[in-house]
């Protein structure tokens, strides 16, 4: 195996430029580790893809490590959309598409050295195949707090090593997972960072008071939407709540009514049939013509009392 010194850069690679396919940056040296922070999927596809697009067609070796929204397949997809021969590159070998728990923890945690001398397998193993240099991109979306300061050490040591080697390295970081100290990390770590602003991607560069004044102002326009976006959502709760109450405050109020009218109306059927006593002491005809009016009276009675439960319920015409 060649030794690393035989494989790092000569000042003339260093001086070439090599293409981005993002406009925002233009052609940069090999050897340049920049940030990406993106909102959503979208905005972190219309990054990627060019900026591996122009790896392809440049004989680079390329590594894509994807975050956890964004599977393989997904990836897939995007670029046979944006290179019609995409598949011709997939299969000699050209690029990897690797899950980043294939990657970063591999299952059980992170650790900085074993990542660092996977770029640079990664590195050999593209020289290897005659490509001219290696292109990656790593998502960190899987971080969390316990896990961020190693993180942050790791691209220091990346930001460190890289540059003698014939590598560009593009780093993405999902903006509503950073808080304002997050972001000035991001920045300190890398040569520069993107990020979009009125619907276009810019460079935040490393320069110290630049940087505070750039990541702050995007960290307090992030929390307000987030501020904005909770709050609509806690008075739409609200108003559903006050709704619901009034349904069922509605509800209780027909029920109770429809008890009242049911009742008065059974009092009704009941008083309109004589008593036991009263038809012993009447005749056979008077019994039959006792009957005959009482059920008469009866079932008007009953009517009555079904019209009225009838205007209770609703959506019922009268």
């Amino acid at each position: 195996m060649e030794s690393r010194a035989a494989l790092k850069a000569s000042e003339e690679d260093q001086e070439g430029l090599r293409r981005t396919g993002i406009d925002a940056t233009g052609d940069l040296p090999w050897g340049t580790h920049f940030a990406h922070l993106y909102e959503e999927k979208e905005g972190l596809f219309a990054v990627l893809v060019p900026f591996f697009k122009a790896g392809l067609e440049s004989n680079e070796f390329c590594v894509w490590v994807t975050a956890d929204a964004t599977g393989v397949e997904d990836v897939k997809k995007a670029m046979r959309l944006a290179m019609p021969d995409f598949e011709y590159h997939l299969s000699k070998g050209q690029i990897e598409i690797i899950p980043h728990a294939e990657w970063y923890t591999k299952g059980v945690s992170f650790d900085a050295q074993t990542v660092l001398e996977g770029w640079v397998s990664k590195y050999i193993q593209g020289l290897a195949k005659g490509c001219q240099g290696l292109r990656a991109s790593g998502n960190a979306s899987w971080l969390n707090k316990e896990e961020w300061d190693a993180f942050i050490r790791y691209e220091r040591e990346v930001d460190n090593v890289i540059g003698s080697y014939r590598m560009l390295a593009l780093c993405s970081y999902p903006l509503d997972s950073c808080g304002a100290e997050e972001l000035l990390d991001v920045v300190s770590t890398h040569r520069f960072a993107l990020i979009k602003r009125r619907g276009r991607l810019e460079v935040i560069e490393r320069s110290e008071k630049k940087l505070a004044e750039e990541v702050l102002l995007r960290a307090n326009r992030v929390l307000e939407k987030k501020v904005d976006e909770r709050t609509s959502g806690l008075l739409a709760r609200i108003d559903r709540l006050n709704e619901d109450v009034a349904v069922k405050t509605r509800l209780a109020e027909t029920i109770e009514k429809l008890a009242l009218n049911a009742s008065d109306g059974l009092d009704r059927i009941m008083a309109a049939f004589p008593t036991l006593t009263e038809l012993a002491d009447k005749s056979e005809d008077e019994r039959l013509k006792t009957s005959a009016e009482d059920i008469r009276a009866a079932s008007e009675s009953v009517a009555r009392s079904l019209r009225q439960l009838c205007l209770l319920v609703p959506g019922r015409p009268a």
